[in-house]
């Protein structure tokens, strides 16, 4: 079971192709052009490095689920500072692959809602299967500090409307962790 373990400690912008390859050529292995292996990816960046065309990529995959960490409070500190031909701009359209992202409104909540229902909606043009409502928002929960104030959300997108009913099932019954400390 290990050996069919692969860890990269790498950029993901970088390996990402490398990885989709592999495990294009491990579905190969097992029935062709019948039925592909179920792909999960987990992907943590720690603010905007996490580039639009890589999640293309994995997106690209028949089968590959999509967990990511969407650090709300960095975009709200980037975007907030997001003017065109600054560097925070190029940041914003490598994360949303456009420059049309929402743009930011008074109220900090009302934007990060905003700009988790953008990404989940671009997602669309991939095949994933994305339910927002509008009241309550789309297939992400929201994990806080100490004080309440949200850092990130992580958010879900899959392909078949029975991954989105095990998120759903197992969202509403978790307590997003609250982070100490800040």
């Amino acid at each position: 079971m290990s050996s069919r373990i692969k860890l990269y400690q790498d950029d993901v912008n970088v390996v990402v192709n490398k990885i989709c390859d592999e495990i294009q050529a491990r579905d190969a292995e097992f029935l062709p052009g019948k039925w592909q292996c179920f792909n999960i990816a987990f992907l943590d960046p720690t603010g905007l490095e996490l580039h639009w065309d890589t999640v293309a990529r994995l997106a690209s995959m028949g089968t590959m689920d999509l967990i990511i960490n969407f650090s709300t409070s960095t975009i709200n500190r980037v975007l907030g500072k997001a003017k065109r031909g600054t560097i925070e701009a190029k940041s914003a359209h490598q994360f949303f692959g456009t420059d049309d992202w929402p743009q930011e409104e008074p109220n900090a909540t009302y934007s990060r809602r905003a700009w988790i229902d953008f990404y989940l909606e671009r997602l669309k043009s991939f095949g994933y299967v994305v339910d927002i409502d509008p009241d309550w928002g789309g297939m992400d929960m929201a994990v806080k500090n100490s004080k309440n104030s949200q850092v990130y959300s992580m958010v879900f997108a899959s392909k078949h409307e029975l991954g989105n009913k095990f998120w759903s099932q197992s969202t509403k019954k978790a307590q997003p962790p609250k982070l100490p400390g800040f």
